[in-house]
């Protein structure tokens, strides 16, 4: 596979972000290709349980995609000041 990480570089970062998004959606729907370990089963499901013990601790994924989308904003808005 010939990935060029030149051209990924001159991505916005939206696009990145678009491509970064499209391929962990992949990969979640591909659990076969990640082999986790009892353990890191283990932790995922303690994690699981302390999410679900304290809600108000965790963010939403379209909470916390807002929150990726207001700091590229910012960010994007303070290189255009300089």
């Amino acid at each position: 596979m010939a990935v060029d990480f030149a051209e990924l570089r001159r991505l916005s970062p939206e696009q990145k972000l678009q491509i970064v998004t499209m391929l962990w959606e992949d990969l979640r729907e591909s659990p076969s290709v990640l082999k986790l370990s009892q353990d890191d089963l283990d932790e995922i499901n303690r994690r699981e349980e302390y999410m679900k013990e304290h809600p108000d601790e965790w963010l939403t994924s379209d909470q916390m995609w807002a929150r990726v989308d207001e700091l590229v904003q910012a960010r994007a808005d303070e290189l255009q000041k300089k």
